[in-house]
């Protein structure tokens, strides 16, 4: 029994606080997430470093609690070499009436609770003797069953070519850049009426990459929020079916979100990387 599935069985033991009490959005939101912690899950619970109150960010507003995401402590395993948390997700019932005012916040009481382990890798540049595991819940990966690990065998792939990029070591893939983010910050210079200075604001963060290397050297790996695969076979009458998680006897290819401005596409095998482009944007809405 692996690491990751012996983690994966102890999170899924775990179930509500019997006496879970009804929760009002606005005292929710003012709560730390140990004390929500405490409040919904059992005694005994692991530590509970980071909270989020939904609605939350863009979702559509409503005046009681739709679901509470809990993250705990991360942790690194020396012999998996990544870190790993777990992500609570309790759900809550519906105010009995839906006919509400929307100046009031309703108590609701919590209905389910869903755990999973969430993965990242441990944060190289942090100095020696600090935590490089400590990091927000979006900064982790989810990971599919039925891939049988191959997240974390592209994640050691992606590190290691990193490495070797920072290092000025051989490259021995292709390797691009698309930089939307220089050219959406020159685009604004160029519409700047005649007479207006150049904007400078964020200057030295939006310069221009100046090629792939660079850009595999910056882009932060560690702060992988998504990973995407390609189907196992688009025809199988064409193209012979595989494992899911089989990536020995094809190249299989994958779409990574990373940090709040990248996105990695890489075509790879289970032992090296075949090709990579990197894209760097401002984030959406803007």
């Amino acid at each position: 029994m692996t690491f990751f599935t012996v983690i994966q069985l102890a999170a899924a033991v775990l179930a509500l606080r019997a006496d879970a009490p009804s929760l009002d959005l606005n005292i929710a939101r003012t709560m730390t997430p140990a004390a929500l912690a405490d409040a919904l899950l059992p005694p005994g619970h692991p530590p509970v470093v980071e909270a989020v109150v939904h609605p939350a960010g863009m979702e559509a507003p409503a005046p009681f609690v739709t679901k509470v995401e809990l993250l705990s402590a991360p942790q690194m395993t020396a012999d998996s070499g990544f870190c790993s948390a777990a992500l609570y997700t309790v759900s809550f019932e519906s105010p009995a009436s839906a006919k509400w005012n929307a100046l009031a916040t309703y108590p609701v009481r919590p209905l389910s609770l869903a755990v999973e382990t969430v993965y990242r890798l441990p944060n190289s540049a942090r100095p020696l003797g600090t935590d490089g595991c400590a990091a927000p819940m979006h900064s982790h990966f989810h990971v599919d069953p039925s891939m049988h690990g191959r997240e974390f065998q592209l994640m050691r792939l992606l590190a290691q070519s990193q490495k070797a990029a920072k290092s000025g070591a051989a490259l021995p893939f292709d390797l691009s850049v698309q930089d939307k983010m220089a050219d959406d910050f020159e685009r604004l210079n160029r519409s700047r009426p005649d007479g207006w200075q150049p904007a400078v604001f964020g200057a030295n963060e939006f310069a221009r990459l100046r090629d792939g290397r660079q850009a595999l050297s910056a882009i932060p790996f560690e702060d992988t929020a998504y990973i995407a695969f390609d189907p196992t076979s688009i025809d199988p009458v064409i193209i012979p079916s595989h494992p899911p998680g089989d990536c020995t006897q094809r190249v299989c290819t994958a779409e990574l979100l990373v940090g709040v401005e990248w996105r990695a596409e890489v075509a790879f095998t289970a032992t090296k990387i075949v090709s990579l482009h990197v894209t760097r944007a401002i984030p959406a809405p803007f």
